[in-house]
């Protein structure tokens, strides 16, 4: 069983072993209360259950039991909700691109 990576301020990650070399990724995503993440999008698909606590964007409000569906089109900001930790499955292909002055200088080191 893999551990937990930090990934940024109150966000780490744990990646999911998958059978297969695949172009998809899954991993497990923890962020902090409150936390809120850097405008991006994908170059592929992101889908995301959250297992607990929430978080919100442009989209709507995603709940423990809730499952988001992202693509090229949609540019989000996930912010968590403020009760609890957000843990969420995630499942995506492709990769993240980091919109902003900000997110252009982070990219070469972020991996998800």
């Amino acid at each position: 069983m893999s551990r937990w990576k930090w990934v940024a301020p109150g966000v780490s990650m744990r990646p999911i072993l998958l059978p297969e070399t695949s172009k998809t990724r899954a991993f497990l995503l923890k962020s902090a209360k409150g936390t809120s993440m850097l405008q991006h999008t994908h170059s592929g698909l992101e889908m995301t259950c959250v297992l607990t606590g929430s978080f919100s964007h442009g989209g709507g409000l995603f709940a423990a039991g809730d499952f988001d569906l992202g693509d090229d089109h949609v540019d989000h900001k996930p912010l968590v909700g403020s009760d609890e930790e957000c843990v969420c499955l995630v499942a995506m292909t492709g990769e993240l691109r980091l919109d902003g002055l900000l997110g252009k200088l982070i990219q070469p080191f972020v991996r998800l």
